[in-house]
């Protein structure tokens, strides 16, 4: 029996795990629409290039490391904030509040993934690499994320999706900064055109002699980055951006349904530039890096509500 299928059959899940390595099959609304879905296994091998009297380089190859490790694009649900929050923070809110577990061992999920080919599996102790979340003016909030977990191993599952999650559509996006945190509860507002946050978590696989799979996967020192294009008609940006002088920021995502609110108590704007384009009005692009604010504070929290 043929099984040609379009990349859309392909599905993915993610559902938290309990104890971290431990699989725990998804369950209805754990499954989550994808814009692309590459997370696949992936074998390294160990060559014997012994010389045996002759010319031939390689004598043979033996399996060393199994893993599975991948890159999944999503547009942004609302129904995805939990699990995405407990990915970048490593833990769960308190009271709607999510701040960055300090530890190298942040939640791991089971990732489940189905299609006609493969069928069903599941893939312990997935950890977030990276993720990207970028918003523009053309087209819904959009995700990618690179995720690295175990081996997989075959399941029986049953995909299904929330029929109630919503969107974030251009409009549902606002951005502001202040002098200081306690200044974000009444912000600068930013007329932001494009955006792009990029949070690395900077994995690391623990290999043991005795298996061919990670003993475990860490995260390690966590940064956080961004870009930010606006309409140039004021020097206010440029300026921040040609000094050390550290701002606070937010990003608010509010869809009617769910409102996600990122904070930044430190950030300072760097690599500033302007649009040289005769006809165009002239935009103004620059970056910014999260600094660590305090221990109450940390790098960056977030509020689902």
């Amino acid at each position: 029996m043929a099984n040609e299928h379009i990349g859309a059959r392909q599905e993915i899940a993610f559902k938290v795990e309990a104890t971290r390595g431990t699989k725990v099959d998804p369950s209805t609304g754990e499954w989550y629409p994808h814009t692309g879905q590459g997370f696949i296994p992936q074998v390294e091998l160990i060559p014997d290039n012994s010389g045996m009297g002759r010319i031939e380089g390689v004598n043979t190859e033996n399996v060393a490391k199994e893993y599975s490790q991948g890159t999944v694009t999503m547009k942004l649900y609302d129904s995805f904030l939990t699990p995405l929050n407990r990915m970048i923070f490593g833990q769960a809110d308190t009271a709607g509040t999510y701040t960055i577990l300090n530890d190298n061992l942040h939640n791991s999920f089971t990732i489940a993934t189905a299609d006609p080919v493969e069928g069903d599996n599941t893939y312990a102790l997935g950890m977030l690499n990276t993720c990207t979340i970028s918003c523009n003016t053309d087209d819904y909030v959009n995700l990618s994320m690179e995720f690295i977990a175990k081996k997989e191993t075959a399941a029986t599952l049953t995909p299904s999706y929330s029929t109630t999650a919503k969107l974030f559509t251009p409009d549902n996006v606002t951005f502001g900064y202040a002098t200081n945190y306690a200044g974000l509860s009444s912000a600068t507002a930013m007329k932001v055109k494009n955006f792009q946050l990029n949070i690395e978590k900077n994995l690391s696989i623990d290999w043991v002699n005795g298996s061919t799979e990670p003993d475990d996967i860490q995260n390690g020192r966590m940064n956080v980055t961004g870009d930010i294009t606006l309409t140039y008609d004021s020097s206010t940006y440029r300026d921040f951006a040609l000094t050390d002088t550290a701002k606070a920021f937010q990003i608010t995502l509010s869809n009617g349904a769910k409102t996600w609110v990122i904070q930044f108590p430190s950030v300072l704007f760097k690599g500033w530039n302007r649009s040289t384009d005769l006809d165009g009005i002239v935009t103004e692009t620059f970056g910014f890096t999260a600094n660590y604010a305090d221990r109450t504070n940390g790098l960056m929290k977030a509020t689902v509500s």
